[in-house]
């Protein structure tokens, strides 16, 4: 259900075209799996890149891949947001997942 309703978000609300690329800068597992089908759900071509790379690699793939959306773990935002500048063809920055509170 995830993925269906980030893929309707993505078409709607961020006006994201099939075959349009968006890069999933990978974190958790089940948040990268989800937007990963989400995006393809949505119709659009995705990139894959570690969150581990240094911006200079981020940035290579940005420009690349041409993607005109991002997906990344929250905890990377400041991090992503020296990207900003850099990357004036990404339309929509969107951070995912974070920490939830509880046990385990």
């Amino acid at each position: 259900r995830r993925a269906c309703r980030l893929a309707v978000s993505l078409a709607r609300e961020c006006a994201l075209e099939p075959g349009e690329s968006i890069l999933v800068i990978g974190g958790q597992p089940l948040g990268t799996a989800v937007a990963v089908h989400g995006a393809l759900f949505a119709g659009l071509r995705v990139v894959l890149a570690a969150a581990e790379l240094g911006n200079d690699r981020l940035l290579h793939h940005l420009v690349n891949s041409r993607a005109v959306a991002v997906v990344f773990p929250m905890e990377l935002s400041a991090r992503i947001a020296q990207l900003f500048t850099l990357a004036p063809r990404v339309r929509h920055w969107i951070s995912s997942g974070g920490v939830r509170g509880g046990k385990g």
